[in-house]
C-alpha cells in the first residue's frame, strides 16, 4: 500500500498540512510549499509555561517547559536526520535543509530535551538513526555536536557559549584565560560574548580599545554580565575587521531581549581589540 493511500489530510495551515496515517493512527506535518535551507518557516509562541515536562512540551531551560502555539506544530515528528529546528530563543521554526513541497517536516527531539519523559525506540530509517531516544543527556558529545541544539541543551552539554559547536574548554575558555590569543576579529567577538556569559569582566575591559577603557569600569561590566541570562550568539556577517551579530539574552525581569550590533575591531601591537559598535 502506498504512502498516499494510507494518509489523509485533516487540516490545512497555509504553509503546511497535517496528515493522519490511517495505519499507524499517527499525525504528521507535511510542507505545502518548498523551503530553502535557513528559511524561517514559521514563528511560534507558547500557551502554557510549566515546570512539568510532558511528551508534548518543549524544554526552554532547566525548569521550564512550554506547549507550542500554533498547536499543529506538535505534529512535527522526530527524526535523527531532521530537516527543521525549533529555535526556542527567537521562537522560530527554521529549515535545516532544503524542504520540498509535500515533504514531511521533522526535528531532532533531543535538540530541546535534556531528559525525555517518554523515551522511545526510533525507527526513522536514516543513516544517522540513534536507536533509543532518551534525551540529549544520553548522547555522546561528539554525536551531539552534529546537531543544531537549543542554547539550553548547548550549555548543559558544555558547548561553548559562542555557538562554535565545540566545547567551551576547547574554544573560548583558553582565550578568555589568556592561554592563547584571539586570531581574528570574529574570534575576539565570540570570546567577548562568552566572557559575558561567564562574567569575565576583566577580559572584557582588557580587550576593549584603550580609547574606550576610560568610559568603562570592571564594576559596571560585571553588573551587566551578571544581571542578564545570556542565551545565544548569532553571527550575521563578518569581514576582516567587523562582525555583525545578534546576542539573545533574558533581562533581569526574564524578558527576552536581542542585542543587534555591528562591531568594529582593530589589530594593534599583536592583539585584536574591540573598537566600536553600531547598534540596531
Amino acid at each position: 500500500m502506498t504512502e498516499e493511500k494510507v494518509e489523509k489530510c485533516i487540516s490545512d495551515h497555509g504553509f503546511a498540512q497535517v496528515y493522519q496515517n490511517t495505519i499507524r493512527n499517527q499525525n504528521l506535518l507535511r510542507a505545502k510549499v518548498s523551503f530553502k535551507k535557513g528559511d524561517l518557516i514559521h514563528s511560534f509562541s507558547h500557551s502554557i509555561l510549566s515546570d512539568t515536562i510532558t511528551y508534548l512540551t518543549v524544554q526552554i531551560n532547566e525548569k521550564q517547559h512550554v506547549s507550542l502555539q500554533p498547536e499543529f506544530l506538535q505534529y512535527i515528528n522526530h527524526s535523527c536526520d531532521p530537516n527543521t529546528s525549533f529555535d526556542v530563543d527567537s521562537m522560530n521554526l527554521i529549515a535545516l535543509t532544503d524542504i520540498e513541497e509535500h515533504e514531511e517536516m521533522t526535528f531532532f527531539y533531543p535538540s530541546t530535551e535534556w531528559k525525555m519523559v517518554q523515551p522511545f525506540d526510533c525507527f526513522c530509517g536514516t543513516e544517522m538513526c540513534l536507536g533509543k531516544i532518551e534525551g540529549a543527556s544520553f548522547i555522546p558529545v561528539e554525536t551531539l555536536k552534529k546537531y543544531k541544539v537549543s542554547s539550553f541543551i548547548s550549555r548543559k552539554a558544555g558547548f561553548c557559549y559562542c555557538g562554535s559547536n565545540d566545547l567551551f574548554s576547547k574554544c573560548c575558555k583558553d582565550i578568555i584565560e589568556g592561554v592563547v590569543p584571539a586570531n581574528s576579529a570574529e574570534q575576539l567577538m565570540r570570546s567577548r560574548y562568552s566572557a559575558y556569559a561567564v562574567s569575565a569582566a576583566d577580559y572584557l575591559l582588557k580587550t576593549a580599545h584603550p580609547s574606550l577603557r576610560r568610559q568603562q569600569s570592571i564594576k559596571e561590566i560585571q553588573k551587566w554580565a551578571d544581571e542578564n541570562d545570556w542565551q545565544k550568539l548569532e553571527i550575521i556577517k563578518t569581514t576582516s575587521t567587523t562582525v555583525e551579530f545578534k546576542a539573545y539574552y533574558l533581562d533581569p525581569s526574564k524578558k527576552q531581549q536581542i542585542h543587534h550590533e555591528k562591531s568594529t575591531f582593530v589589530f594593534e601591537e599583536g592583539e585584536w581589540l574591540y573598537l566600536s559598535g553600531e547598534f540596531e
